[in-house]
């Protein structure tokens, strides 16, 4: 007798013309495929199978899904100069405004240049924009920046934040020289979701961007960052753990975030407190009442020949340079805001009016004001300088050791020098 053994389903049976549209394997167990079309089970015996293609219940459910009794879908051909003139308002919409703006936009190229080459044709709402986006232009974007990288050594540089729904991110930017534009160039590499937003998942997630993108972790040189713990931490930051693997490993600290940090640490240790609740409190009390805005516009109005107050500006916890803008804003009217407290406190009968009346007459106030009005503001030159997208660096470094400098000569007794360190 002969021995029987189990037959298995194989995979080329799904390539076969006679088989592949409506033969299916089983999740599972490879002696069991299905018929898409009769939905019934079968053994992964190429006998069997055959045996049921020739049945009549296969062949009336075979019917409906023939392509004899399809006809063809008659799409209208559209002219070349459509798909160029889609695909430019599809690259505009990308770069300078949302999705949404292409509905309004399509119908106002379309009235507006009805007579033109290429807008005869021209339809472009936001699910077609949205795929010319994705899968046109992005791809070719990509394909571009790789070759332009080649295998060139690069920097990135690597921050986290959130979208809207509260997901974190780590946006890439990467830094190289394009053969193309013959200079050293910054660009957006990727935007990466960040299940874990310790050291290890920005470290697994920046590894898996590099590989996504045929970029080799061996070849980076440098990463700018801010000055975090979680990416500048001696044991376990980012930049630790990608030093292990990458000796040569530069770390660059973002020089604005440590302008801020040190500003920030400064104020706290050697300024008296109550002039950052003289600061947050004036812009209080205006911020929820219409009415004392009123009242405080008649006043301003009265003291300067008609003229309108500034808006005072709310201080950014986050960043605290913000305080040289709030502190410009206050003194230009502190005439103005120590006369509507000083009404205020009888008119209202509010001790939080009567606070601030009293700290607009101390004249230490004022003096302490005036010297972070000089302070902050050169700080603030110097930060700006390093915000900005085009700039020499040499010049940049000149700048930053003449604020040292001028710092200096502001806060130190004259003969007295800084320790190294210190």
């Amino acid at each position: 007798m002969s021995k029987k053994y189990a037959q298995h389903f194989r995979a080329e049976w799904l390539k076969d013309p006679n088989y592949e549209k409506w033969l299916r394997r089983v999740e599972g167990d490879d002696t069991k495929c299905v018929c898409k079309y009769c939905h019934c089970t079968l053994s992964a015996k190429r006998s069997d199978i055959d045996r049921h293609r020739q049945t009549l219940k296969h062949k009336k459910a075979e019917k409906p899904f023939s392509t004899e009794r399809q006809g063809t879908i008659p799409f209208e051909k559209v002219s070349s100069d459509t798909h160029v003139t889609e695909g430019n308002v599809s690259l505009f919409i990308a770069e300078h405004c949302s999705l949404r703006v292409v509905d309004h936009l399509s119908e106002l190229c379309k009235v507006r240049f009805a007579d033109s080459k290429g807008c005869k044709d021209f339809k472009l709402k936001r699910t077609k924009c949205s795929a010319i986006v994705c899968n046109v232009l992005a791809p070719h974007f990509s394909s571009d920046l790789k070759d332009d990288i080649g295998d060139q050594k690069f920097s990135l540089l690597i921050d986290e934040s959130n979208d809207i729904t509260v997901t974190k991110l780590l946006g890439i930017a990467i830094r190289f020289y394009s053969r193309s534009k013959k200079k050293i160039v910054v660009t957006f590499l990727d935007l990466v979701e960040l299940p874990d937003c310790d050291s290890t998942g920005i470290c697994d997630a920046l590894k898996r961007s590099l590989k996504n993108n045929g970029l080799e972790l061996q070849k980076l040189t440098a990463i700018g960052t801010d000055n975090a713990s979680v990416m500048t931490g001696v044991n376990s930051g980012v930049y630790a753990k990608l030093k292990t693997e990458v000796p040569h490993l530069i770390l660059i600290k973002c020089v604005c975030h440590s302008l801020q940090l040190a500003v920030s640490h400064a104020t706290a240790q050697c300024l008296p407190r109550n002039l950052d609740f003289l600061i947050k409190e004036t812009y209080n009390w205006f911020s929820h009442s219409a009415i004392r805005q009123a009242r405080y516009k008649e006043i301003f109005s009265l003291i300067n020949d008609g003229q309108a107050p500034l808006k005072l500006i709310h201080l950014s916890q986050t960043r605290w340079l913000s305080v040289e803008s709030a502190i410009v804003r206050i003194l230009q009217q502190w005439l103005e805001l120590k006369t509507h407290f000083g009404m205020a406190r009888h008119g209202e009968k509010c001790y939080t009016a009567e606070i601030l009346y009293g700290m607009f007459c101390d004249k230490e106030n004022y003096a302490f004001l005036v010297f972070l009005k000089h302070i902050l503001g050169e700080v603030q030159r110097v930060n700006k300088k390093f915000e900005a997208e085009v700039q020499d660096p040499t010049k940049l470094l000149s700048d930053l050791l003449h604020l040292i400098d001028s710092m200096k000569s502001k806060v130190l007794i004259p003969g007295k020098t800084l320790k190294a360190g210190s």
